[in-house]
């Protein structure tokens, strides 16, 4: 009797779990197929140190640049665009570096960092163009300072020298220090930018912007932790739904030894701009700073379909 038992009760298990278990199985499927996982936008990244490197994966971003041309150990599941620097000090371009990058899995190379500012010439960077081209990879304009984009400017001629020359560039890369602490801080990068595309008609990689501080531009002062939160939060946004914006790069990543003297009080102070605080030396142990939370917040899957959908209401 007990035997018959044991196995009556064995048999009601098995027909309970064989039919309960396509029924679980299909609410499984229901479930996750409804579900979106939240992935970073493929927009947003991030330029870096060496030292950097790992810890940039808790900002959610996509890609990635350390203004050079490789990058040891690479960054986990963010892609890395490689760069071109020349400056006065080494004006010219290892064909060795070419050659790596062309049989790299590389989609899009940037050219010279603020060229203008390192003291190279416009018809150098034209010279050494078609070293980059030969890379046969997506090409990036040189990046020069925040206002030396228009008319007249060292970007202007760069293009002309490219027009005249029959050169390829592909976007244009700029970079962005307008100051944020007035409140139309958004509106007037969201305006630069669209000057520059009506100017050039090429899609825009931001590749450095940010919360520094500008001492050259009247009235500003030094960043709050409060308007750099603010600034990210809402600048992401404009920069998500700008067609032309292919991509976009928050600088900086880590504080290091940078500061600011304040313009009031001449004492030395912490940028409150940076994404990411070391707590050591080596840059084993790292936490995100407010900045670096709202950066590594904005601009993912989720936020941009709520967004979407309070923009479309």
């Amino acid at each position: 009797m007990i035997k018959i038992n044991i196995f009556l009760l064995f048999s009601a298990v098995v027909l309970l779990l064989g039919y309960s278990e396509p029924s679980r199985s299909k609410l499984g499927h229901s479930l996750i197929d409804s579900i979106s996982p939240t992935l970073p936008s493929s927009k947003k990244g991030v330029g870096f140190v060496g030292s950097e490197t790992l810890a940039i994966s808790g900002l959610n971003i996509s890609w990635c640049y350390n203004w050079v041309s490789k990058c040891e150990p690479k960054p986990v599941n963010v892609e890395f665009v490689p760069m071109f620097w020349v400056d006065q000090k080494k004006p010219q371009i290892n064909d060795v570096d070419v050659e790596i990058i062309k049989n790299s899995n590389a989609k899009a190379v940037l050219g010279f960092n603020e060229p203008d500012a390192a003291g190279i010439t416009v018809e150098q960077a034209l010279d050494l163009w078609p070293k980059l081209m030969a890379t046969g990879k997506r090409l990036g304009s040189p990046a020069p300072t925040t206002d030396n984009v228009f008319n007249g400017s060292w970007l202007d001629k760069f293009m002309q020298g490219i027009k005249a020359r029959g050169y390829r560039v592909d976007f244009i890369a700029l970079h962005w220090y307008g100051g944020i602490t007035r409140p139309d801080a958004v509106m007037r990068l969201k305006r630069h930018l669209e000057a520059v595309h009506d100017k050039y008609g090429l899609p825009i990689w931001l590749t450095e912007f940010g919360g520094a501080y500008p001492p050259w531009i009247a009235d500003e002062k030094i960043p709050t932790i409060e308007q750099n939160v603010h600034f990210i939060k809402d600048v992401c946004v404009m920069l998500e739904h700008n067609s032309f914006i292919e991509r976009y790069a928050w600088w900086g990543v880590s504080a290091g030894n940078d500061l600011y003297t304040d313009p009031v009080t001449g004492q030395k102070v912490a940028p409150k701009d940076r994404l990411i605080k070391f707590a050591d030396l080596a840059h084993s142990r790292w936490s995100l700073t407010p900045a670096g939370h709202a950066y590594s917040k904005a601009a993912l899957t989720s936020t941009l379909q709520s967004e979407s959908e309070i923009k479309a209401h």
